[in-house]
């Protein structure tokens, strides 16, 4: 009978260890769950606090522009500092002009342009 009361603890004790597993998993997916909600929250109120700093960059037109059209308008009214530099070496280059009359942009863009055709692939059958 010692034997079977031994059998029988351990069941017991194998039985508990079990429901202790299945509470566990069902807590872990309870907090991965509440882990997800406030992750996904998160970032709602970061895109919400952020499209609402764009808007006021936008000013009176923001609602005229559609979210499709924000990355376009973005590169239109903001550039980099070496984007800035670049337009205005163009914008300079355009006024210094040679003794024909041409400005040194067009000169630059007319070299490169036979340099950039010289090194394309001619198209022989």
């Amino acid at each position: 009978m010692s034997d079977l009361t031994a059998i029988d603890k351990l069941q017991k004790r194998l039985q508990n260890l079990q429901t202790k597993e299945q509470q566990n998993k069902a807590q872990q997916k309870q907090l991965r769950a509440r882990l997800a909600t406030a992750e996904r929250k998160a970032r709602t109120k970061r895109l919400i606090e952020k499209g609402a700093e764009l808007e006021k960059l936008q000013g009176p037109t923001a609602e005229q522009i559609l979210p499709t059209e924000t990355p376009k308008w973005l590169a239109e009214h903001y550039q980099t500092p070496d984007q800035q530099r670049y337009q205005a070496l163009i914008a300079y280059t355009k006024q210094v002009t040679y003794a024909n009359g041409t400005s040194v942009f067009d000169g630059f863009t007319a070299e490169y342009d036979t340099q950039d055709n010289q090194n394309q692939p001619k198209n022989t059958p």
